[in-house]
């Protein structure tokens, strides 16, 4: 991977200690973090507001800077770096509280995500109908996007073109595999416990005051969803579960939401992609991997 400063000079690799570039099923779904050594050129470059463009040319905007002085001196100079996290560009005003209140009705993602700030010329793909949106003064619109992504039954990911795309959850499953894992360099992530006490079921009523419900199949913590149908109760139990992790060699095509299959024969979609460049410390080797977690889809049947 390729890095640029905002004024568009290319990042030195020597300067690059770690990076990672993220792609998960959220709201904003591809973020990098990026630890760079500082010195009188790119101190100027690497601030909340400026841009760090991956080659391909995806920019992201710098929101958090940490400077780093705890490293030791070397001879008359203090060696400095930089721990950066960015944003996708386009959604990058999604990440601040509101100073004015956003409501929608029957409304549309790409138009929810507009109204909140993002820039989004070719809309989102595979968007769907949504019925209300809100986002109070001082609250962060993607809190409740999050929310609308369970009651739609869906989530957002970026894919490798950097578009953003809206699917549901039974169609991850439905790709062909973009990755093949053998079994045996996988870690389970067994969660059986916590997915009893985190994934509750819904209910909601009906005009004539009747109670509505979702999937109660199994004893679980009983959530409260105003204003809504059956449909939307049942997708609100219908959740990813992460399953299982691995390491494999890089591959920046690679992104959350696309599917993978593991030598036994299932399948699994990708949580989250992380592509690792990392040069270590004290001059060791350059180490370039990515990481990724897989899920399956729980609908509070086990």
């Amino acid at each position: 991977m390729a890095f640029f400063y905002h004024n568009g000079k290319s990042i030195p690799g020597d300067k690059i200690k770690l990076s990672v570039l993220r792609t998960d099923l959220v709201p904003i779904p591809e973020t990098l973090e990026i630890t760079l050594r500082l010195d009188d050129e790119n101190r100027a470059q690497l601030i909340e507001g400026n841009d760090i463009t991956v080659s391909g040319g995806r920019a992201f905007r710098i929101v958090k800077a940490d400077i780093d002085r705890r490293n030791a001196e070397q001879g008359p100079r203090l060696l400095e770096s930089v721990h950066v996290t960015a944003v996708m560009r386009p959604l990058h005003k999604l990440t601040f509280v509101r100073a004015t209140a956003i409501w929608l009705e029957n409304t549309t993602f790409t138009d929810i995500y507009r109204a909140a700030g993002a820039e989004l010329s070719g809309g989102i793909k595979g968007d769907v109908a949504v019925k209300r949106y809100a986002c109070m003064i001082g609250d962060t619109p993607t809190f409740g996007i999050a929310k609308l992504f369970q009651e739609c039954g869906g989530v957002m990911r970026v894919n490798s073109e950097g578009i953003m795309e809206f699917m549901k959850l039974p169609a991850l499953f439905a790709q062909t595999p973009k990755l093949n894992v053998p079994a045996n360099v996988t870690e389970d992530i067994n969660s059986c416990f916590l997915e009893r006490h985190e994934t509750p079921w819904f209910i909601s009523t009906k005009p004539a005051s009747e109670i509505q419900q979702g999937n109660n199949s199994k004893p679980r913590h009983a959530r409260y969803q105003p204003l809504s149908d059956e449909g939307v109760l049942r997708n609100m139990t219908k959740i990813l579960i992460q399953a299982k992790k691995a390491r494999v060699d890089l591959n920046v095509g690679l992104c959350a939401g696309d599917a993978a299959r593991l030598s036994d024969g299932t399948l699994m979609t990708i949580l989250t992609a992380a592509h690792v460049h990392s040069v270590g410390t004290h001059g060791s080797d350059i180490n370039q991997y990515t990481r990724v977690w897989l899920g399956v889809i729980n609908e509070s049947q086990g």
